[in-house]
């Protein structure tokens, strides 16, 4: 079994603890000297001692090493940091002592730490202050290590090997450490060691949280599971901060507890992918979206990096797109690619503007190269590690240093493994590697207007100014940033993808048809879409939206959130892309700012508004038969559902009867009123009816026009 494997299980602690300390720098940790067991384990009762000192909390500024690259670039670095400040919850935060390295050392990239050898493997690298970090070996010990004058400073001995450090509090007296095991159905134990005394305070906690993040600078822990945030109390409380209403939809991703910030995901609807929320711990207030489709989010410096893994831009060669988006607006700041092969590990910090990313030949993890990452200018170095028998790489940040910690682990055979600490240096990096370029489906296209579209264009800028809404056409489409699917141009005319027909004209009469069904939405409906600090909702016109998959059809359009912004993509090969698309794709957007407002669909609610049994999901066409559809050839006054589509998914239901209420009139009785003819229908429309009225004082539905 792979290292990597292993490491992967180790979510908890359950430890006593012991402390040695190595006086001499040249001290082997190899075999940590046998210690007193102290059985000092106490329940906590009330809060730790609030007269710790701060001398040495923690800090949202970077090292004197890390200002000295940032002189070499512009002013967005700054700007970066203090749009993070601006993030963190209410509480203040100290600069950490900013530590320097020996003046007698001479600069290195990249320098072997000669204090500490590890017998195992490990499972993370935690700064602990002062330039200190703490490494978590896979046999029950922590590595208390000086980086800057690579010294072993002491260990802490462990019962078990399933644990997770969660860092050292602000004067680095205190080890946080937690013991989890939710496979096995145990609550989670948090415990705090004095590192001098080997005194243990615990605290267990009944709760389902299987992620935890913990915030030096305040003491603080959080704690996840799949649809809450709580914060866990130094008295035994556990105090739940967000809770996710529509559990089909959503899900709790991240939490990143130094920031105040975490992410939600929810289905993206008829987008077959995600959104990725990022909201304030504090308030649970969400602050900007990114759609997203199998990707990883980590937070730098710069903001939140998206990784997703790209196309083969060769034929043994594969690498992965990293998009930077701000951290205030979610506005994307630039994407570039990255070396990282198959199934990379990728480590950042919200200190730094670098990250660390180990690039992997294969499925079973064999590292391949170690490189160092400028998010900023997306440049990149191989580090120079003899990866002949690695088996993996951890890495962890030391803001206080301005140097990052690599942890080589190396296979010795028969299932055993050592680590070697490396302290890599970014400021004697040349960064000589560019940034990649990245995937086609991320590639930056020219989004200039054609000039038999200016008339179109004239069109478009007073639908904007009507409605306070934003329009693309022809290639201006280019500038949405999505995922999942491929944007094509309408001044594509190759035939293959769009049609070489379409021409100005066209293109006016789309707009045209556009104004007729915007016109039918109440007065100043849009203006909501600006409310709270959002941009407002942006209509782009496609010449066609295809899925990558080409086994699959594109679907007519598609509703996304992306950074401040409300965004709708309608494909125009579609027939009945205006006519009925725009409505339903407008439910998802008002769906989706509803969330924002944090106004949700209950599943439970929703789900009992359907026929006994049913679960949405695949095969949706064919349950006509078996779950009424109107005009499905059954009794359409039992009807559940207007169309297949809505058995897809529960947002897709929604959108559908929204759509069907601004059908045009029937014999003088308008598409709203026809659905008092579908009591099931006529029920889920009357809740839907209930949430819109919550969020926005009325139901827009019962205020179409003709």
């Amino acid at each position: 079994m792979k290292h990597s494997k292993i490491t992967a299980m180790l979510l908890a602690l359950c430890t006593l603890l012991s402390v040695t300390a190595c006086a001499d720098r040249g001290s082997s940790a190899a075999e940590p000297a046998p210690v007193e067991s102290l059985d000092t384990t106490e329940t906590a009762s009330a809060a730790p001692d609030s007269s710790i000192p701060d001398s040495e909390a923690d800090s949202r500024a970077d090292s004197a090493a890390d200002s000295a690259v940032d002189s070499r670039t512009d002013s967005s670095a700054d700007s970066a940091a203090e749009t993070t400040t601006a993030l963190t919850s209410e509480q203040s935060r100290a600069p950490e002592e900013t530590v320097t390295l020996p003046a007698s050392e001479k600069p290195a990239l990249v320098k072997k730490l000669q204090s500490v050898s590890i017998p195992t493997g490990v499972s993370s690298v935690v700064p602990a202050g002062g330039g200190k970090a703490v490494v978590t070996d896979n046999d029950g010990i922590c590595y208390f290590v000086d980086i800057a004058q690579d010294k072993l400073v002491s260990t802490v001995k462990r019962k078990s090997a399933y644990e997770q450090a969660l860092g050292v509090n602000a004067n680095g007296t205190e080890l946080i450490t937690l013991y989890s095991d939710f496979q096995a159905g145990d609550d989670p134990v948090l415990r705090r060691y004095d590192i001098a005394s080997g005194r243990c305070t615990e605290l267990v906690y009944q709760g389902g949280s299987f992620g935890f993040s913990y915030d030096r600078s305040t003491d603080t822990v959080y704690g996840r599971d799949s649809f809450t945030v709580s914060r866990l109390g130094w008295d035994g409380t556990e105090t739940v901060l967000y809770e996710v209403s529509d559990k089909m939809q959503g899900g709790i991703a991240e939490v990143y507890a130094k920031q105040g910030l975490f992410t939600e995901t929810r289905s993206g609807g008829d987008t077959d992918g995600y959104t990725e929320t990022v909201r304030r711990i504090s308030d649970g207030k969400a602050l900007f979206s990114v759609a997203t489709n199998d990707s990883t989010f980590l937070l730098s410096k710069e903001g939140l990096l998206r990784m997703v893994m790209a196309q083969f831009n060769s034929e043994d060669e594969q690498h992965t797109d990293c998009m930077v988006y701000d951290l205030k607006t979610g506005e994307k700041r630039r994407a570039f690619g990255v070396c990282t092969g198959s199934y990379p590990m990728q480590y950042a910090d919200a200190d730094s503007r670098y990250m660390v990313v180990c690039a992997m030949k294969d499925a079973v993890y064999t590292p391949q190269a170690v490189l160092l990452i400028d998010t900023q200018t997306g440049r990149q170095e191989k580090l120079p590690f003899d990866l002949k028998k690695a088996n993996e790489v951890r890495a962890g940040y030391i803001p206080a240093l301005g140097c990052w910690v690599a942890a080589l682990i190396t296979e010795q055979g028969s299932g055993k493994y050592t680590t070697a600490l490396y302290r890599i240096d970014p400021t004697q990096a040349a960064f000589a590697q560019a940034a990649l370029p990245v995937s086609e489906v991320n590639a930056e296209k020219s989004t200039v207007l054609g000039s038999d579209l200016k008339a179109a264009r004239v069109k478009a800028d007073a639908l904007e100014k009507k409605y306070g809404i934003s329009i693309l056409i022809g290639n201006e489409v280019y500038k949405v940033d999505i995922s999942g699917f491929r944007l094509i141009s309408t001044e594509v005319h190759d035939g293959k993808y769009s049609s070489p027909d379409i021409d100005g004209a066209m293109i006016t009469h789309m707009l045209n048809d556009l104004d007729g069904h915007l016109a039918r939405y109440p007065e100043k409906f849009f203006d909501r879409f600006r409310a709270d600090g959002f941009e407002g909702l942006r209509i782009s016109l496609a010449g066609a939206l295809l899925d990558w998959d080409v086994s699959k059809a594109g679907p007519g359009g598609v509703a996304f959130q992306s950074g401040k912004r409300f965004e709708i993509v309608l494909d125009y090969s579609e027939a009945d892309a205006i006519s009925t698309s725009v409505h339903h794709e407008l439910f998802h957007s008002v769906e989706q700012l509803m969330s924002t407002q944090g106004v949700v669909f209950n599943s439970d609610e929703w789900n009992a508004l359907n026929p006994p049994g049913f679960e949405y999901g695949a095969y949706y066409e064919h349950t006509a038969d078996k779950y009424p559809v109107i005009g499905g050839g059954g009794d359409d006054r039992k009807a559940y559902f207007t169309r297949d589509y809505g058995t897809a998914n529960a947002m897709e239901d929604r959108a559908c009867i929204a759509q069907r209420c601004f059908g045009r009139d029937y014999q003088g009785v308008s598409c709203y009123d026809q659905m008092n003819d579908y009591p099931f229908i006529k029920a889920k429309l009357d809740y839907m009816e209930q949430k819109l009225t919550e969020c926005f004082g009325s139901s827009y539905l019962s205020e179409i026009k003709s």
